[in-house]
């Protein structure tokens, strides 16, 4: 069941509440924007293809790079010099 409310003028919260899924908010700038946001992921729960993207949102893409050179570029037989040039400019 979502709920759409107004935030402050020109802005709409959608939450939506669902047992079995986690649940999700978002603020939009209109309530048709908001109400069709609602009816997508409504739509995804029901057929049973949502994906929480919420984690992938919040990771900066500085983020991103460190765990790739991390878990990626350490492996690789040249990793220490990609390494080298990235953690200068990160």
């Amino acid at each position: 069941m979502a709920t759409i409310r107004e935030k402050e003028k020109g802005q709409w919260h959608a939450q939506i509440r669902r047992t079995g899924w986690p649940a999700r908010t978002k603020t939009f700038r209109t309530r048709k924007k908001a109400e069709e946001w609602e009816r997508d992921v409504e739509s995804q729960m029901d057929r049973g293809i949502f994906v929480d993207r919420s984690a992938g949102e919040r990771t900066t893409f500085g983020e991103t790079i460190k765990t790739y050179i991390k878990e990626v570029t350490a492996k690789r037989p040249n990793g220490r010099r990609v390494r080298c040039y990235f953690q200068g400019r990160i």
